[in-house]
């Protein structure tokens, strides 16, 4: 997965946490992914299974066939759009 993918995926899953107003252990709980495993997940510091994104994207109520087409936001040229991606 490229670096940019990764950081955009960190992004959202960290976004739609906070707005559901989820800790990372309640997350980890809901998905079954270790919290060391989020932490990464959402800063983009390691390779992942796409298998563990799966989890968390389920867990969060995340359409993950909206994730290809993340757009770009328009501040700064990179992330997505939230309401999109939902």
């Amino acid at each position: 997965m490229t670096n940019m993918l990764a950081q955009r995926l960190g992004g959202l899953i960290r976004d739609t946490r906070r707005a559901q107003g989820l800790r990372l252990v309640d997350l980890s709980r809901l998905s079954g992914v270790a919290l060391a495993t989020l932490s990464d997940l959402e800063n983009a510091t390691r390779d992942t299974r796409l298998s563990s994104y799966q989890r968390v994207f389920d867990a969060l109520g995340i359409d993950s066939a909206a994730i290809t087409a993340l757009p770009a936001r328009s501040d700064s040229g990179e992330g997505y759009d939230l309401d999109d991606a939902l």
